[in-house]
């Protein structure tokens, strides 16, 4: 198709897009579009556009820059395309580059995507003809899981001003007006047509017209939402369970006694679940299984939740925490295991990332928000990109486990010259005048002014929709 990212330089006339114009294009030793990723799917993840973990669809991906280079920051490529030269290219390149790809050969005409099931699809100058481009877009679109976004770099009919590459015949060049059209049941988070110069390799050189698309997949009911949560969260805890009871346990050097043998801890905590005869999702006992009671789920779109939990806290049945991946899309981790750790230090170290822990230095909400200019230089999102603007890193456990992780998370930033996590606080007087039932439902009369984790998270939206010019995310129930 239109080869990761590549198009013809404008020739004399037309020529038909076949899988043998494709190979003769990609069997030369050099890559026709070069190595790098295109422009605008790099800034599309450098403005946090596109997820920073799933699944990642890539069509008419040719050589396999993008999809590389997706690969390269954690997110799971599959790259389709007509010729399998240029898919040999891609996977000699993925070699080079030490990640993994998925290499699917096909037409776009008759490859299926599937139904929800992706996070991400991206599309980088691949020019069909008009009913198949209807229909590859349509796809797409079904094709995105809820949240998931497709992106989208194409010529403009106004590129025929210009020698820098793009199709020949003007129908498969691509308009503002049809992309619209195309995605019209999808939630629209960038589009624009612009002037750019496009240096990719030796077909796309030199100043372009050019359209850039992104829209997100949003409005879904919330129990599709909930049941895709629901399986995520499954899926990550079968891998903790996995690495837990198959490898070696190693200790860390940690001052708190448990945090030092973290791993050990969790191969207790699993073993005395099984042995209790506890459902590990919901970490109720088999006859009190309440996996299925999680129905619906909360869209967010300017608030991502992180829940770590402390050892001793994770499989504990009446720990609240384990709803935040399911209601509110947190990502779950546990100290000390390996699962995602990569991401976990991703996020310590991202300038976003606060604690919700009280405390001296702490902020409250509306505090953050009117944060010096300074504090906005690295990092944040503006909102007009409707993305992530603040990570709340959840401590879950006993008041002391909460310290240790905190005293354990500031070693990890020392450790690269940054200062401690900074902290926001719920307002003092909404803890006060709270009455907890879920404290309540474990020790009668124990829940004025406590809250739990989830019931923290719950009232921290609270102030965010009240402080907020514009709502973090349709967090208030939504119909089934």
């Amino acid at each position: 198709m239109a080869g990761g990212g590549g198009t013809y330089a404008v020739p004399a006339r037309r020529q038909p897009m076949t899988a043998e114009l494709w190979d003769r294009r990609y069997s030369k030793q050099a890559y026709a579009y070069g190595r790098d990723p295109n422009d605008f799917v790099r800034g599309a993840w450098d403005s946090n556009l596109l997820p920073r973990e799933g699944s990642a669809l890539l069509l008419g991906e040719g050589e396999g820059r993008n999809a590389v280079f997706l690969a390269g920051v954690g997110l799971s490529c599959t790259a389709v395309d007509l010729s399998k030269a240029g898919l040999s290219k891609a996977r000699r390149l993925a070699d080079e580059r030490g990640v993994r790809i998925k290499t699917v050969a096909a037409d776009l005409a008759d490859f299926c995507m599937g139904c929800s099931c992706w996070d991400a699809i991206i599309s980088v100058f691949c020019h069909l003809e008009p009913p198949l481009r209807r229909q590859v877009h349509q796809a797409a679109a079904e094709a995105l899981r809820p949240g998931g976004v497709v992106v989208i770099e194409a010529f403009t009919p106004a590129q025929r001003r210009y020698n820098s590459g793009g199709p020949p015949d003007e129908e498969r060049l691509v308009t503002e007006e049809m992309l619209l059209e195309d995605f019209q049941n999808l939630e629209v988070v960038l589009c624009r047509q612009l002037e750019r110069v496009v240096l990719e390799g030796s077909y796309h050189t030199g100043l372009a017209s050019v359209i850039q698309f992104v829209a997100c997949r949003t409005g879904e009911s919330s129990g599709l939402l909930a049941k895709d949560r629901k399986e995520r969260y499954e899926r990550n805890i079968d891998a903790i369970f996995e690495e837990v009871n198959s490898e070696a346990h190693r200790d860390f050097d940690e001052e708190d006694p448990f945090l030092s043998v973290a791993q050990a801890g969790v191969h207790y905590a699993i073993q005395a679940s099984e042995a209790d005869g506890r459902c590990r999702y919901c970490w109720l006992p088999k006859e009190l299984c309440a996996c299925c009671a999680v129905s619906k789920a909360i869209e967010l779109q300017k608030v991502h939740f992180v829940l770590l939990c402390h050892p001793l806290e994770f499989l504990r049945s009446s720990s609240s925490g384990k709803l935040l991946p399911c209601v509110l899309g947190a990502d779950l981790f546990v100290f000390g295991v390996g699962v995602n750790a990569d991401k976990l230090d991703q996020i310590i170290n991202d300038s976003r990332t606060h604690l919700l822990l009280p405390g001296d230095g702490s902020r409250t909400f509306e505090e953050w928000l009117a944060r010096p200019q300074e504090d906005l230089a690295h990092g944040t999102v503006v909102a007009e990109d409707r993305r992530c603007e603040l990570i709340l890193l959840i401590p879950d456990g006993s008041w002391e486990q909460v310290q240790a992780l905190r005293r354990a998370l500031d070693r990890k930033r020392t450790a690269r010259g940054r200062p401690p996590l900074p902290c926001l606080r719920l307002q003092e007087e909404a803890v006060r005048a709270f009455h907890s039932p879920l404290i309540d439902a474990l020790k009668q009369g124990a829940g004025q002014g406590r809250i739990s984790t989830f019931e923290a998270c719950a009232l921290l939206l609270r102030e965010a929709e009240e402080a907020w010019s514009l709502s973090p995310g349709t967090w208030k129930e939504q119909g089934a």
